[in-house]
């Protein structure tokens, strides 16, 4: 299983699911679902699905655990283009759910050294 975090339009999970036919995907962004109509439409739906989810939310770690719990496949996050502390954050999740046993990440940008929010 892979979860895309921050997937915008989910182009890198299409290209995911063509290239690894067998996988199932988890595109996950904040965006609202109607922003999404290609969802709603989609030929594999047992292969791909949408959770709006906030990356940066206090919660998001806790509401990720349990979508993954509710498959139970070992999973791989995947950030493309996560700028600043989503890579960061991204990192965070990482460490932190079972599940989870690869990440692939090429953030654009990161927080500098000087950056207090790091």
């Amino acid at each position: 299983q892979i979860v895309d975090l921050c997937c915008g339009k989910s182009i890198t999970s299409a290209l995911a699911m063509l290239r690894y036919p067998g996988i199932s995907i988890t595109a996950v962004d904040r965006l609202e679902h109607r922003y999404l109509p290609h969802f709603a439409g989609a030929t594999h739906p047992s292969r791909v699905r949408y959770a709006q989810l906030d990356v940066l939310a206090d919660d998001f770690t806790e509401n990720l655990e349990g979508l993954l719990e509710a498959t139970g496949q070992p999973t791989a996050l995947l950030g493309m283009h996560l700028c600043g502390n989503l890579s960061l954050h991204a990192i965070h999740v990482f460490e932190r759910l079972a599940l989870v046993k690869a990440i692939v990440l090429a953030p654009c940008c990161l927080p500098g050294k000087a950056d207090v929010s790091t």
